[in-house]
């Protein structure tokens, strides 16, 4: 199923997200697939220096995503935190699990590994998050996500492969995989822009 998300138009700077096209599938070997296309009305430059701002990301990335809020409490997954080790490359996302008594739990944690390709000026072309082992709730997953300029501004397309734990998977099926994470999706790119907007105004 696609979903093609459009959003209002940013007044308080140049920045402006213009559309997500986010289409999301469950293969034969049990991965969930989303595949997003996102226009956002600003440079590449900018862009590549925010989304390699890793020690930066807890700042904006899971806002409205840590259960503080009506509609993320209700989520099975509550992101709570994020932070990057530099000396590991690893990003560590924080996390809870919203289910009842025996199977809900707190304070879990998950590790990604941190790849990137940059072009011979120095700007990010692709970013990848690899999970690093086998989790309480993860078997495999893995994040893509490739910058390029388009237009008067830029284009990421960004990839997720997951495939859940037994026990996650008894909770889960396409139509809820779709709602939790594309709406995920698409508040994450809220964030990058709302972002994006207060560094250029910094700047300017």
């Amino acid at each position: 199923m696609k979903l093609c998300i459009l959003f209002l138009l940013f007044s308080l700077s140049s920045v402006a997200v213009y559309a997500i096209e986010v289409t999301t599938v469950y293969t034969d070997d049990q991965y969930y697939v989303s595949l997003g296309i996102v226009d956002i009305g600003l440079p590449a430059e900018s862009l590549s220096s925010i989304l390699t701002d890793f020690a930066h990301y807890r700042n904006w990335a899971l806002k409205g995503l840590d259960g503080r809020d009506e509609v993320s409490k209700g989520f099975i997954g509550i992101l709570r935190d994020v932070a990057y080790l530099p000396a590991e490359e690893v990003f560590v996302l924080y996390y809870d699990i919203n289910l009842s008594w025996p199977f809900g739990s707190k304070d879990h944690t998950v590790r990604f590994i941190l790849k990137q390709e940059r072009s011979s000026e120095g700007l990010i072309r692709r970013l990848s998050l690899k999970l690093e082992e086998k989790s309480f709730t993860l078997k495999d997953a893995g994040f893509y996500m490739v910058l390029t300029p388009y237009g008067s501004g830029a284009r990421i397309k960004a990839t997720a492969r997951v495939k859940f734990s037994w026990l996650i998977n008894l909770f889960f099926h396409l139509e809820k995989y779709r709602k939790n994470v594309d709406w995920r999706i698409e508040r994450i790119i809220e964030n990058l822009a709302d972002y994006a907007i207060l560094v250029e105004r910094v700047i300017l």
